[in-house]
């Protein structure tokens, strides 16, 4: 049986995790990636077709954006190559939403 030190995720942290969809949620972005959507649109050149992009700016520090792809395909292989790359100096986390993008 594992210990609780084996454990990923504490047990006081409330994590939530969506299943895999064609919107991806990206996290710990510069401010300068929101800009335009240009640089989003560069990251995931080869990866899979932008249809939308939405970002969302909490505060002077703290930037993320919405992205839908064209496909489940070209999300999971987006989440799956770009989670933990360093952007701008910082690693960007990515993971699935149930957040709609018009």
């Amino acid at each position: 049986m594992p210990q609780q030190s084996q454990f990923r995720f504490s047990q006081a942290k409330s994590i939530s995790i969506n299943p895999p969809s064609q919107t991806l949620h990206l996290s710990n972005i510069k401010g300068k990636m929101c800009e335009d959507d240009t640089y989003i649109k560069e990251l995931f050149k080869g990866i899979g077709n932008v249809q939308a992009i939405k970002f969302i700016h909490i505060d002077k520090q703290k930037h993320m954006a919405l992205v839908r792809l064209s496909s489940l395909e070209e999300a999971l292989n987006g989440a799956a190559l770009l989670h933990g790359k360093e952007v701008m100096g910082r690693k960007i986390n990515v993971s699935f939403t149930k957040s709609k993008l018009c």
